[in-house]
């Protein structure tokens, strides 16, 4: 409860005399309630049979103060889902990415690896052609070459 006006900062005015017109015959006492209006005393415990214009504009402004707190806390909700949707996505991207880095690197992989066997059967079915060509020739050269040799001396005779 406020009893004085230098306590809201209202500067005292001097009357006539010079004494304050605030002084302490001259208070007037208000109550401050929790929206930062005026508010009935703690004592008075009874309800107003119908709310003066001044309640219903004061009623009305904290209703539309509500609104808004109400608008702004959703809005910041829905930000922040906003933000952590953008960032699974950008995850997902991430992710995704790699993947796609790593199925590229596998295929090259297996390209190379391809190559690598098509090489070595190249190179296998040469090897058996020469070692074919050299068993046959091996075979040719021991059947032209007599097993039986007759050694003698012609006499002319």
């Amino acid at each position: 409860m406020v009893s004085n006006l230098v306590d809201l900062g209202i500067n005292p005015t001097t009357g006539s005399g010079g004494s304050p017109t605030n002084a302490p015959g001259l208070n007037l006492a208000f109550n401050i309630g929790p929206n930062g209006f005026f508010d009935k005393p703690a004592n008075w415990t009874s309800q107003r049979e119908s709310p003066g214009a001044i309640q219903q504009a004061i009623s009305g402004l904290v209703a539309a103060q509500n609104k808004l707190r109400k608008a702004v806390i959703f809005e910041t909700y829905d930000k922040q889902a906003l933000d952590k949707a953008f960032l699974a996505f950008q995850a997902l991207m991430k992710f995704e990415t790699s993947n796609n880095t790593l199925a590229s690197q596998d295929a090259e992989l297996q390209k190379a690896i391809n190559n690598i066997n098509e090489g070595y059967a190249v190179a296998s079915k040469t090897i058996a052609g020469v070692v074919q060509g050299l068993t046959d020739f091996q075979t040719t050269i021991t059947a032209s070459v007599p097993d039986t040799f007759i050694f003698g001396l012609a006499d002319g005779g």
